[in-house]
């Protein structure tokens, strides 16, 4: 019997809880929201940018990022990473 009302505290509990967390995440959702932009927000030029910067090493690289993801039966993992070439 003791056994019983202890799962039972246990999953009212983590029912509670659950109810919770959800309500703290819903309400830092609601005010984390951003403005809308506004329609008349001045336009940004875009400029090239050579293989020196940032924006180009960005441009080179990603094409080489990959993921990994490995099922094999009860165990499975995931990763990234990138891939290097002379």
């Amino acid at each position: 019997m003791l056994a019983v009302v202890g799962l039972v505290s246990a999953v009212v509990l983590g029912l509670l809880g659950g109810a919770v967390g959800l309500s703290v995440a819903s309400r830092v959702e609601r005010s984390a929201e951003l403005p809308a932009a506004s329609a008349d927000a001045p336009e940004v030029p875009t400029q090239a940018s050579g293989p020196e910067t940032v924006a180009g090493v960005v441009r080179s690289a990603l094409p080489s990022v990959v993921s990994v993801l490995v099922d094999a039966g009860f165990e499975s993992g995931s990763g990234s990473g990138f891939v290097l070439r002379e």
